[in-house]
């Protein structure tokens, strides 16, 4: 009877594994699972979003990899960026982007976490996401809030 056992033993586990954010007034959130969408009713939008990173890699490297996606290659504006750090206080790194789209300017902030793995055998590391993105002048209007939020962020 060792199966049921060790069945308890990953729903236990795995009960702790979703992750919730308190997000900004004006959002109404979409969707709750690993991860998550809200939108508000002119168009800002944010998603949280988790990666599996078997490989490990440090939040310097994946800062650094993210910056050099969105400025090199894809053409992105980097505006601001800093420290930050979740609810449980792990450290992460926000970025502030303004690029176009279909002829319109648009604000991007993206804050990354690094997270270690929970259970040393039945889990990895993981990159937890927050996005968010919307018009310049309403994306300016809710900068400050999203960042904030970000501190309440339970990966």
């Amino acid at each position: 009877m060792r199966c049921p056992r060790l069945l308890v033993a990953l729903a236990l586990a795995c009960a702790g594994c979703g992750t919730t954010m308190t997000l900004p007034k004006d959002f109404l959130q979409l969707q709750r699972e690993s991860d998550y969408r809200a939108v508000t009713a002119d168009d800002a939008r944010l998603w949280v979003r988790r990666f599996a990173d078997p490989d490990a890699g440090e939040l310097e490297f994946w800062g650094r990899t993210l910056q050099h996606d969105l400025v090199e290659l894809r053409g992105y504006e980097l505006v601001a960026n800093g420290d930050t750090h979740d609810a449980d206080g792990h450290a992460g790194r926000w970025f502030e982007f303004r690029t176009n789209v279909d002829g319109e300017r648009k604000g991007y902030l993206i804050a990354l976490f690094v997270v270690p793995r929970k259970l040393p055998v039945f889990s990895s590391q993981h990159i937890c996401t927050v996005e968010y993105t919307a018009r310049e002048a309403v994306f300016a209007a809710r900068l400050d809030a999203v960042r904030a939020a970000l501190a309440t962020l339970s990966p």
